[in-house]
């Protein structure tokens, strides 16, 4: 069958016609002293900001370095034993990770301690979901490393108990 082109009509534009207004000549005045009065206010606003004193840009907070307790200094050597070989052959960020984590289990666990909160169970989960950011390492070593720092860190806690 022979294919039918239909031709599409353009669509004559509508546009609607608005009414010229002359302006009068006092419009005009009119005009033209309301943006004489804004160029002198607009000028005004900008002396002002060139005069003004410029604002100090804000100051980023430096953080405060708070001085650890002796228990957080002992925590923290049981936590770093053994693992200085495996701390050195992380890369960067592995290593930044590895470090924050670190320091925020050694200041939950000395919270337990100083809340009398602290047992063994408590601390074996913290230390175990640290090392087990190292990468690649065995089951068994990471079950091992937990248990002795644990007991390490108990004993800590039995000499705080005794005081």
């Amino acid at each position: 069958m022979p294919e039918q082109q239909f031709e599409q009509q353009p669509k004559p534009e509508i546009i609607p016609e608005r009414p010229i207004i002359p302006e009068t000549d006092e419009k005009k005045v009119e005009l033209e002293k309301d943006l004489a009065e804004l160029e002198k206010q607009i000028a005004k606003e900008e002396q002002k900001a060139a005069s003004a004193q410029p604002v100090p840009a804000a100051t980023t907070p430096t953080p405060i370095a708070v001085p650890k307790s002796e228990t957080r200094r002992e925590i923290e050597k049981i936590l770093s034993e053994d693992l200085v070989d495996i701390y050195q052959s992380m890369d960067a960020n592995q290593k930044l990770l590895f470090r924050q984590k670190g320091e925020e289990t050694a200041t939950l666990i000395e919270n337990l301690i100083q809340t009398a909160k602290a047992t063994a169970k408590k601390v074996i989960q913290l230390i175990g979901d640290w090392l087990k950011l190292i990468p690649g390492v065995n089951k068994f070593f990471l079950e091992q490393e937990t248990k002795i720092k644990t007991d390490r860190i108990l004993e800590i806690i039995k000499k705080k108990k005794g005081e």
